[in-house]
């Protein structure tokens, strides 16, 4: 994604710039507010890349060319991992969310996306799966605040308050 859609709600408010790879808001005019207890606040983060892999190999696949251990890698859940080189310097850094058994979505930067995903289909030979990138059709928000499981809730965004994370 290369401008969040965000940003019309935006126009006149704040300063858009960049930000890893993604014309969004970054500033505002005045100072925020003291973070009131009982708020929940809302950011942006259409800054974030999207790479689907899926197939009936992807999770053993996927275990080779990330950091994240595959056990950890549960339909619901999310964890952070690294692309690393042979010496192990980090290539790229990503969270994985497991979608469905064999289903996975790796959300990088932006500024990473072009390199991660060359880098990806480099390794796929003859396994079953296919690697897309997804970044045109997702983007994303983040809740913040002690009130944000009953916001995600009541926005409908999520089943009941256990399943934010």
């Amino acid at each position: 994604m290369e401008e969040s859609p965000l940003l019309e709600l935006w126009a006149g408010k704040a300063d858009v710039e960049e930000y890893r790879g993604c014309r969004l808001r970054v500033g505002q005019e005045t100072e925020p507010p003291a973070w009131p207890p009982d708020q929940v606040l809302l950011y942006d983060a259409g800054w974030r890349a999207v790479l689907a892999v899926e197939g009936p190999e992807a999770r053993k696949w996927l275990n080779g060319m990330i950091t994240a251990n595959g056990r950890y890698r549960v339909p619901g859940r999310w964890v952070p991992s690294f692309q690393l080189d042979p010496k192990g310097h980090i290539l790229a850094e990503l969270s994985v969310a497991c979608t469905g058994a064999d289903d996975f979505l790796l959300l990088s930067d932006e500024t990473q996306r072009a390199g991660l995903l060359e880098r990806l289909r480099r390794f796929v030979f003859i396994s079953k799966l296919t690697i897309t990138d997804a970044s045109a059709a997702w983007s994303a928000v983040q809740w913040r605040g002690p009130g944000s499981g009953a916001a995600a809730v009541a926005a409908g965004v999520a089943a009941d308050r256990k399943s934010v994370v």
